[in-house]
C-alpha cells in the first residue's frame, strides 16, 4: 500500500509512481525475500571487489601512513600508548597492529582493516534501512 501525503494540512493525494513511498513493511518483506537478500549480497561484494581494486594501486595518503606508523608502534614498543598519545581511539590502532603482527608491515595491509569496514558497511546499512 502506497502513503498518501499532503502539502496542506486536511488534503491528501496519491504519490505519482517515482515519488512513491513503500511502508515498513513492504520495505521489510522486499528485504527479506530471496531476490532481496542476492541483492544485498551482490552488492556486498561489489563493494569488496571495487575496494580491492584499489589496495596497491596507490601509494598510502598522510592519514594512513600516519596509522600505520601507530600501528606498528604499538606493535613493537608501546602497545598502551603511554609514550605516544595518538590522539585517536585505540582499537583501530590495536587491530591494524594485529593485522601487522599476522601478515607483516606492508602498505597493502595497512588497507585490509580499511577494505573491511568498508564492505561490512553496505549489510549494516542495508539491516538498519528495514
Amino acid at each position: 500500500m502506497l502513503r498518501y501525503v499532503s502539502a496542506l494540512p486536511g488534503r491528501t493525494r496519491p504519490l505519482a509512481a517515482p515519488y512513491a513511498v513503500r511502508t515498513g513493511a513492504e520495505a521489510g518483506a522486499l528485504a527479506g525475500s530471496h531476490a532481496g537478500r542476492l541483492a544485498l549480497v551482490a552488492l556486498t561484494l561489489l563493494a569488496f571487489g571495487l575496494s580491492l581494486r584499489l589496495l596497491d594501486r596507490f601509494p598510502l595518503r598522510e592519514d594512513e601512513a600516519i596509522y600505520g606508523y601507530w600501528a606498528l608502534h604499538a606493535l613493537h614498543v608501546d602497545p598502551n600508548f603511554l609514550q605516544v598519545w595518538p590522539d585517536k581511539p585505540p582499537l583501530f590502532l590495536w587491530l591494524l597492529a594485529a593485522l601487522f603482527a599476522l601478515a607483516g608491515p606492508d602498505p597493502a595491509v595497512a588497507r585490509w582493516l580499511n577494505i573491511a569496514a568498508t564492505t561490512l558497511t553496505v549489510p549494516l546499512v542495508a539491516l538498519g534501512a528495514q
